[in-house]
C-alpha cells in the first residue's frame, strides 16, 4: 500500500504497483525516491485537522528501500514555516547520537500549484516514553536518573549551539533496543539569538502540563526545557501527567526515591525560571553527585579547588564551588500557629479539582503564580495568614479571581473567631474545558463571583466560596456536583454554564434541596423546573424564548425580507433550545426558515462543516439573513465554524447572533466583516448597565474590558447573599425559602433581580453590534443605538 502526498486527497490509499495516486492522480514516486508507507500520526480529513504537518514512515528507493521518516508542512503561514526550516537547519547540521539525523529537504509541487515542504530524517527504531508508561508503568530512581542524565545530556549539546528544543515531554522521548534515548521532534526548537521576530515574541509553544509558564507567555529561554524536563519526569516517577499541584508529587511516585533526586527534580519545576539551574552542566554535576554519594547532601563544604574525602572517595571539585551545585535552603520565616483544620466544606484534598484555597484550578496566570502557589501551600498547611500574605502579593501583582476568592477565604479562617459564622456557597464553572487547559468562560464567572464575596465581606458577612472546576463535562459536572451535596456547610451553588452541564446535574441538587442559581444557562425547556414543589434552581439570565424574540423583534424593524437559514449545534440542549424559539418567534411575526442545516456538512458542531457549502445552500434557498447560533464553546467546532460562516459571508447577506458571539474572537477573526448587516443578542453591556456602579467598580477591580458573564455571576451571587442578611441561622432550605417567595428581589449588576419560578423576572436583553475603535483588534461591541466606540 503506498500512500498519496496530497494532503488534499479524499482517498490516499493506493496499490503497490500504480504510479499515479488513482484519485487525484499525484505521482506517488516523491522526488524520485520515496513512497509513503505508513502514517506516523492520524490523518484527518482537512477540515478535522488541527496541525499543519504530516509524518510518514517511507522507503528510499535510491536507499535500498532503506526506512525513513518524511515530515510534510503543507501550510503557508510564515511562523510555521520558520519553525519548519529551522528543524531542518538543526537536524541537517548537526550530527550526534540522541538526536535524528537530517537527510534531506526539498519542496514538492503538487498538480494545483500548492507547495509542500518535505524533510527527511533517519528512522528511529524503538518506543517513545508515553508508550513505555502505557506499557511498563511508572519508573525507579534508578532508571530516571540513567534517563535523565542522557536526556541533560542532549540538552546540553543543543543549548551550547545556541537552540532550544521548547517541547519536551515523554511523546518526544524515544527509547531504542539498545536502551539510548533519542530526543525528538525539533519543529519547535529556537535559535537563542531569535526570539523576537518583527517585534513580537514568538516561542509560545504549547504542551499542557509541560511547558513553562514564561514560554506560555511567549518568553520561552533555554530554563524553559528544564521545566518541561521536570514535569516530565514526575509523570514518569508517578504514572500520571503532571498537573497545577506540582508541589505534591513526592507523595505520588510509584518507588521510594531520595531527597536528593527530589529536590533535583523540584529545582526544574520552579515557577520562576531565574531559580531553574542556570544551565546543563549545572544538573549534570547534581546528577554526578547523587550517583556517587548515593544521594547523601554533602556535609562538607569546601572552596575552589578544595578536595572532599568522604566515604573513601576522593571527589575533586576544581573550581566549581559545591554551593553552586547545591544552593543552600533558607529556613522559611517564622509564621503563626497553624490553626485547626477547615470545616468540612473546605478541606485540604487534592486534585478533587475543589478548592477553597489549597490548589490552583485556574490556568493562565504567569506574572504572579509563584507567589499564588506558596499561598496555596500555606492554605493547605493550615497557615493561613501566611497563605494571606503571599495571595495578598500575587493579587497586588496580577488581577486575578481566584487568587482574590482565595485571599478572602484565607482572611475568613485566620480570623479563626467562633463568635461570628462563617457561611460558604461555592462557585462550579468549567476552569479547563479547553485543550490548552484554559477557559474561555470561567474565569469571567469567578470575576463576578469574587466582586460580590468582597462587597459581602465589607459589609460584615464572612462568605467564603469553594470553587468547582466542572471542565464542562457531564461526569465530572456530576461529581461536582455529588461532592458539593454532600458537604453540609455549603448553603448554594452558584453553576453550571452550560445548558447540557446544568440539566444534567439538577436532579441532584434538586434530590438534597441545594439551591443551585445559574448566570448563563438558558435553554428553555429548564423554566418547568420552576413548577416543581420547592424547586432549588433559579438563573439570572435571560432564556432561549426571550433571547430569539428579541432578535426577531430587530428583524422585523429593520430588515425588509424575513427569510432566514439557521445554523446551530444539533446536539446541544441550547442549540436546540435557540432553534426551536426563534423559529416560534420568526412564524409568529410572519418570517420564514427557508434553510434549516440538517446535514453534517452544515451543522455548526460538526468537524466536517464547510461554510462554503452553507453559504451556498442558504443563497440557493432564498435566504436574506443568516441565524448563526453557536454554543458558548462548549464542543470544539461549532464557536469557530461559526466565525468560519461569518467570515465567508464577508457582510453580504445579514448575520444575526447569540451571546456567545459577543467574544474578543469574534472582533479578532472576523471583526471587519461585522461592521455592517450584523447583529447579536447580548444579554448585558456596561454602556447599557443600569448600575453604573457596578462597571466602575468591575473595571477597577479588573482592568480589563467587561463581560456579561461577570455582571450575571454577580447577580447570582448576591441572589445566594441576600437570604444570609435575613436569616438568624441560614439553611439550605431557608435560602430555597427566601428567594422563591413572590417578593423576594435585591439589585445586581443588570438591575433589580428577582424571580418567577425559576426564571428570572425583568427581560435582560441588549442588541449590540461592531464599530471601530482603537484596540488591540480594531473593533469593538457597543449597543446598536451608539453610533460610535471611545477610545480610552
Amino acid at each position: 500500500m503506498i500512500y498519496c502526498i496530497n494532503p488534499n486527497c479524499q482517498n490516499r490509499q493506493n496499490p503497490d504497483e500504480v504510479v499515479l495516486c488513482q484519485d487525484c492522480q499525484t505521482p506517488l514516486l516523491i522526488n524520485n525516491r520515496y513512497h509513503l508507507i505508513r502514517p506516523l500520526r492520524d490523518l484527518k480529513p482537512v477540515s478535522e485537522r488541527t496541525l499543519s504537518c504530516e509524518i510518514f514512515e517511507v522507503t528510499d528507493f535510491k536507499d535500498n528501500d532503506k526506512l525513513k521518516v518524511l515530515k510534510i508542512l503543507s501550510c503557508d503561514y510564515t511562523h510555521i514555516i520558520e519553525l519548519f526550516e529551522q528543524e531542518y537547519t538543526l537536524l541537517i547540521n548537526f550530527t550526534r547520537s540522541g538526536i535524528p539525523q537530517g537527510q534531506e529537504a526539498f519542496s514538492f509541487q503538487l498538480n494545483n500549484g500548492q507547495k509542500l515542504r518535505c524533510l527527511v530524517m533517519e528512522r528511529i527504531e524503538g518506543q517513545n516514553l508515553e508508550q513505555y508508561l502505557e506499557q511498563q508503568g511508572a519508573i525507579s530512581e534508578q532508571l530516571a536518573l540513567s534517563w535523565l542524565n542522557k536526556i541533560v545530556d542532549i540538552l546540553n549539546f543543543i543549548h551550547q549551539n545556541n537552540y532550544f528544543h521548547r517541547d519536551i515531554k515523554p511523546s518526544n522521548i524515544m527509547r531504542k533496543s539498545d536502551e539510548e534515548l533519542v530526543l525528538i521532534d525539533f519543529g519547535t526548537a529556537r535559535k537563542l539569538t531569535e526570539t523576537v521576530i518583527n517585534g513580537r515574541y514568538v516561542t509560545a509553544i504549547y504542551s499542557h502540563g509541560y511547558t513553562a509558564p514564561e514560554q506560555i507567555a511567549g518568553r520561552g529561554v533555554p530554563q524553559s526545557d528544564f521545566y518541561a524536563l521536570g514535569c516530565t519526569f514526575v509523570h514518569l516517577l508517578t504514572g500520571n501527567p503532571p498537573d497545577s499541584n506540582l508541589h505534591v508529587w513526592r507523595q505520588k511516585t510509584k518507588y521510594k526515591i531520595s531527597k536528593a533526586l527530589a529536590n533535583l527534580i523540584d529545582s526544574l519545576i520552579e515557577v520562576d525560571y531565574k531559580k531553574r539551574p542556570q544551565n546543563a552542566q549545572v544538573i549534570l554535576q547534581r546528577l554526578q553527585w547523587i550517583k556517587v554519594f548515593g544521594g547523601i547532601p554533602p556535609s562538607v563544604l569546601v572552596g575552589s579547588g578544595a578536595i572532599l574525602v568522604s566515604l573513601g572517595i576522593v571527589w575533586a571539585i576544581g573550581q566549581a564551588n559545591i554551593l553552586n551545585i547545591f544552593p543552600p535552603k533558607t529556613s522559611p520565616p517564622p509564621s503563626s500557629p497553624v490553626l485547626p483544620e477547615t470545616t468540612k466544606a473546605c478541606n485540604t484534598i487534592l486534585q478533587d479539582n475543589l478548592s477553597c484555597g489549597e490548589e490552583i484550578l485556574l490556568s493562565g496566570l504567569i506574572e504572579a503564580r509563584a507567589d499564588k502557589q506558596k499561598g496555596t501551600e500555606a492554605f493547605a498547611a493550615g497557615d493561613y495568614t501566611q497563605a494571606v500574605n503571599w495571595f495578598d502579593q500575587s493579587w497586588q501583582k496580577k488581577r486575578d479571581p481566584e487568587t482574590l476568592i482565595y485571599l478572602n477565604n484565607a482572611r475568613i479562617n485566620a480570623q479563626n473567631n467562633p463568635g461570628k459564622p462563617i457561611y460558604t456557597i461555592a462557585v462550579a464553572t468549567p476552569l479547563s474545558d479547553l485543550p490548552d487547559g484554559t477557559s474561555r468562560s470561567g474565569k469571567h464567572v469567578l470575576r463576578g463571583v469574587a466582586q460580590a464575596q468582597n462587597l459581602a465581606i465589607k459589609e460584615g458577612i464572612n462568605l467564603r466560596i469553594l470553587i468547582g472546576d466542572d471542565t464542562n463535562k457531564k461526569e465530572q459536572a456530576q461529581k461536582i456536583a455529588n461532592a458539593l451535596v454532600n458537604k453540609s456547610e455549603i448553603l448554594g451553588v452558584v453553576g453550571h454554564y452550560s445548558s447540557d452541564i446544568t440539566i444534567s446535574t439538577l436532579p441532584i441538587y434538586q434530590q438534597n434541596q441545594l439551591v443551585l442559581i445559574s448566570s448563563s444557562s438558558a435553554a428553555s425547556q429548564l423554566s418547568s423546573e420552576g413548577t416543581r414543589p420547592n424547586h432549588v434552581f433559579f438563573r439570572t439570565g435571560p432564556t432561549t424564548k426571550i433571547m430569539a424574540q428579541t432578535l426577531v423583534d430587530y428583524l422585523i424593524k429593520e430588515v425588509p425580507q424575513k427569510n432566514v437559514a439557521i445554523f446551530y449545534n444539533h446536539q446541544n440542549k441550547f442549540g436546540q433550545s435557540m432553534r426551536k424559539d426563534f423559529h416560534h418567534s420568526l412564524s409568529a411575526n410572519h418570517g420564514k426558515i427557508v434553510y434549516d442545516s440538517a446535514s453534517e456538512e452544515v451543522d455548526l458542531a460538526s468537524s466536517k462543516f464547510n461554510p462554503q457549502l452553507a453559504l451556498k445552500e442558504a443563497q440557493k434557498h432564498g435566504a436574506k439573513v443568516l441565524a448563526i447560533f453557536p454554543d458558548g464553546n462548549t464542543t470544539p467546532y461549532a464557536f469557530q465554524n461559526g466565525l468560519d460562516l461569518i467570515r465567508e459571508n464577508q457582510g453580504n447577506l445579514w448575520v444575526v447572533g447569540v451571546s456567545s458571539l459577543y467574544d474578543h474572537e469574534t472582533l479578532e477573526q472576523v471583526g471587519k466583516y461585522t461592521l455592517n448587516r450584523f447583529v447579536l443578542f447580548g444579554r448585558w453591556h456596561p454602556l447599557s448597565s443600569s448600575n453604573n456602579q457596578f462597571s466602575k467598580e468591575a473595571q477597577s477591580y479588573w482592568q480589563e474590558d467587561l463581560n456579561w458573564q461577570t455582571a450575571t455571576a454577580y447577580d447570582a451571587t448576591l441572589a445566594l447573599i441576600a437570604p444570609l442578611k435575613q436569616q438568624a441561622t441560614p439553611s439550605r432550605s431557608g435560602i430555597q425559602k427566601v428567594l422563591a417567595a413572590p417578593n423576594f428581589q435585591t439589585t445586581g449588576a443588570t438591575g433589580k433581580v428577582s424571580f418567577n419560578g425559576s426564571d428570572r423576572k425583568e427581560t435582560l436583553a441588549t442588541i449590540l453590534k461592531v464599530v471601530p475603535n482603537c484596540s488591540k483588534s480594531g473593533y469593538t461591541f457597543v449597543p446598536v443605538d451608539y453610533t460610535a466606540a471611545i477610545c480610552r
